[in-house]
């Protein structure tokens, strides 16, 4: 839409929300509070994806690319869903069983 190459780049935020998630396997291995674990682990990325998404959108919206606004927001939302889906989760049922 914008007519320019993507580029692969290494985001260190990233490496760093896998290598908290690795140590999150590693220190709860056998332990009941494992999943509420990684559960945290994946809300971070979804957090993550939230806060890229809705800073996309709107730099979007002031550089006047209004064709990419609602695909970005209808990302944005859909990351959003998928944080309630992990919230949603951890309350009923893995959050109990990890305490």
């Amino acid at each position: 839409m914008i007519d320019a190459k993507s580029q692969a780049k290494t985001c260190e935020g990233d490496i760093g929300i896998v290598k908290e998630s690795e140590e999150v396997i590693k220190d709860l291995k056998d332990s009941p509070a494992l999943d509420a674990g990684l559960l945290a682990a994946a809300q971070a990325v979804e957090h993550y994806e939230i806060s890229r998404y809705g800073t996309l959108r709107t730099w979007a919206a002031q550089l006047g690319l209004l064709d990419a606004v609602p695909l970005l927001n209808q990302t944005l939302e859909e990351e959003k869903e998928a944080d309630k889906r992990l919230t949603d989760i951890a309350v009923a049922d893995i959050n109990q069983e990890a305490a």
